[in-house]
């Protein structure tokens, strides 16, 4: 650009701005004054507290729920903790009449401070709170139809009753129960538009199943209040407990039977395996991550089966000791006793006695008491598992099938 062009660009620049002077101050140019929101749609006699009746007709709200996490599902405190995008829609009559630039207007905090907005609390909440990183998780918006939008982020921690009479083999029923705090069926009615689970949610013993929603209602002294109900149906994966508790306590049995192979004489062997096998089991039912419920739990019901089996190979063991070591009664044997004396001609000998008596007489050979014990353990190696198995099907047929 030549010295010439540089000084007619800044000539130009220089008359633009004093135009522009002028006629601020001849006032042919006016600036632009924006009256705020708050005095564009709320009437004066605007009442926050009371719900937006329209027509004589409690205020529709309109509910969302999208469930972004589910975790610690805890038994022993029968919790749960989520994440949640909750969502209110409802329309206000009484605001005024504005028209937007766009659909809709994203209205600032202080201005939504100044709304009607519906009371509900989570009934079934131990705690809460709306998450704050960044910034807080929540805002609103206003359609040219005076409907209202608001959502915001909710960390909480519900209560869920559980029954864990089949636990771990249980299906539980968690809910989110949303209600309202004192406005009654004829001025605020709650409805459901939507409620979702994210299908990214994994859960580290549980599988979400399926999802349903309720609308119901409560009654009190002073009035009737909406309630809406979620309903989240949860099954819990059984794999940790077969890897850490089912295999290990099959073993544990099977093992325990390995002594009606050994030989009847081989006692420290016998019952060290045995007594081995009981602490091991009752150990491992001790320590366990078992929630303290004071009623009997599924895995309550195979722990204590297996103890008895073990226990009973122990008591097997004592009935073949004490078959080996036994003595038994003779009732067919005879004595026969000498006594001096004389005969009826004057001489003197012996007279003989034979008096029928029982007399313990021991088994003859103890071959024969080896016989018997090894026949006992014979038929306990067969009848022992049999008895196994039908206790297994029995207990997969009641929990499972």
């Amino acid at each position: 650009m030549c010295p010439v062009d540089n000084m007619w660009f800044t000539h130009s620049s220089l008359g633009l701005l004093w135009i522009l002077q002028q006629q601020l101050g001849s006032g042919s140019i006016t600036s632009i004054k924006c009256q705020p929101v708050t005095e564009q749609v709320l009437p004066k006699d605007y009442e926050r507290y009371d719900a937006p009746l329209e027509d004589g007709q409690p205020s529709i709200v309109q509910t969302e729920m999208a469930f972004l996490t589910l975790k610690s599902v805890d038994p022993e405190t029968m919790t749960y903790e989520t994440d949640i995008f909750l969502s209110h829609i409802w329309r206000e009559p009484r605001l005024c009449d504005v028209s937007f630039s766009s659909i809709n207007r994203t209205l600032e905090p202080k201005f939504f401070e100044e709304l009607w907005r519906p009371d509900t609390y989570f009934y079934n909440a131990h705690s809460g709170t709306v998450q704050e990183i960044l910034t807080k998780n929540q805002y609103s918006k206003l359609w040219s139809n005076k409907t209202i939008f608001f959502n915001a982020r909710i960390s909480l921690k519900l209560t869920c009753d559980m029954v864990l009479r089949n636990y771990p083999h249980d299906t539980q029923t968690c809910a989110i129960i949303l209600k309202s705090l004192s406005y009654t069926d004829k001025e605020l009615k709650l409805v459901w538009k939507r409620m979702d689970v994210s299908s990214q949610i994994v859960l580290p013993q549980h599988d979400v199943i399926k999802t349903e929603t309720k609308e119901e209602q409560d009654s009190y002294g002073f009035g009737n209040f909406t309630r809406l109900t979620g309903i989240i149906h949860l099954k819990r994966r059984t794999g940790y407990f077969v890897i850490h508790t089912y295999i290990p306590s099959f073993l544990v049995v099977i093992m325990s039977m390995i002594s009606f192979w050994l030989p009847p004489e081989s006692a420290p062997a016998r019952v060290a395996l045995s007594v081995t096998s009981l602490l091991t089991l009752v150990t491992q039912q001790a320590k366990s991550s078992i929630p303290s419920i004071s009623y009997v739990m599924a895995i309550d019901v195979w722990m204590l089966g297996c103890i008895a089996f073990v226990f009973a190979t122990l008591v097997e063991y004592a009935f073949v000791s004490f078959t080996l070591q036994r003595k038994r009664k003779n009732t067919k044997g005879y004595t026969t006793k000498v006594n001096p004396g004389q005969s009826p001609s004057g001489r003197n000998q012996l007279a003989f006695e034979t008096t029928k008596q029982p007399e313990l007489k021991e088994i003859p050979n103890i071959d024969d008491r080896i016989v018997v014990a090894n026949r006992i353990d014979r038929v306990s190696s067969f009848l022992f598992p049999s008895a196994f198995l039908i206790y297994i099907f029995g207990y997969l047929a009641h929990y499972l099938w």
